[in-house]
C-alpha cells in the first residue's frame, strides 16, 4: 500500500464544500424588527419579520435565483411593506384567509404588465393580511422580477378586494 498526499488546495476546498452543504441545511435567519434593507449576500434566508411597529423591507435588485423567505413572528395593525429597488415588480400570488370563523378566503394574482412594487401587510384589514405565522416567499426566476407565493390571514372579517399588490 501506499501513501497519498492531499495538498493545501485540496484541503482548502474541501472545507468550501463543507461549509456550504452546512448553510445549505441551515438557513440563514435574519431578525427584523424595523426598517430593513436586505443584501443579494443574504439570499437563501429566512426573515423572522416582527411587526412591532410600522416599517418596510426592501429587497435588494432582482437577480435570478436570489430567494427569501418572510415568517410573520408578530401581525401589527399598522401597514408594512415588502419594497423593490429600480424597476424591479413583483409577480405572482397572494393568498388571504379569515382568521376567525368566517371561513372565508380570497386571492390577488399579480402579473408582468401590472408593474407592482409593494407587498403591503396588515394583521387587521381584509384587504391585506399578514398576522402571526404567515408567510410570504420571493423568488427571482428572471432578472427584473419576484415571484411572490404569499399565505396570508386576517384577524376578523371576511378578505375583500384584495391590495396586498400594489402599483403605488
Amino acid at each position: 500500500m501506499g501513501t497519498k498526499r492531499v495538498g493545501w488546495a485540496r484541503i482548502r476546498s474541501l472545507i468550501n464544500e463543507n461549509e456550504n452543504e452546512l448553510k445549505f441545511r441551515n438557513a440563514q435567519i435574519v431578525t427584523c424588527t424595523g426598517t430593513t434593507t436586505l443584501t443579494a449576500a443574504q439570499s437563501g434566508a429566512i426573515v423572522d419579520w416582527t411587526h412591532s411597529s410600522a416599517h418596510d423591507i426592501t429587497l435588494p435588485a432582482a437577480k435570478k435565483g436570489l430567494t427569501f423567505r418572510f415568517v410573520i413572528a408578530k401581525g401589527h395593525t399598522a401597514e408594512h411593506r415588502i419594497l423593490i429597488v429600480g424597476d424591479d415588480h413583483f409577480v405572482g400570488r397572494a393568498q388571504v384567509t379569515s382568521g376567525d370563523t368566517a371561513d372565508k378566503t380570497a386571492t390577488q394574482i399579480a402579473n408582468k404588465g401590472d408593474n407592482m412594487i409593494h407587498i403591503n401587510l396588515q394583521a387587521n384589514a381584509t384587504t391585506l393580511g399578514g398576522d402571526i405565522g404567515d408567510t410570504v416567499d420571493v423568488v427571482c426566476l428572471e432578472d427584473g422580477f419576484w415571484t411572490v407565493s404569499a399565505q396570508l390571514t386576517v384577524r376578523s372579517g371576511n378578505p375583500g378586494s384584495l391590495a396586498v399588490f400594489s402599483a403605488t
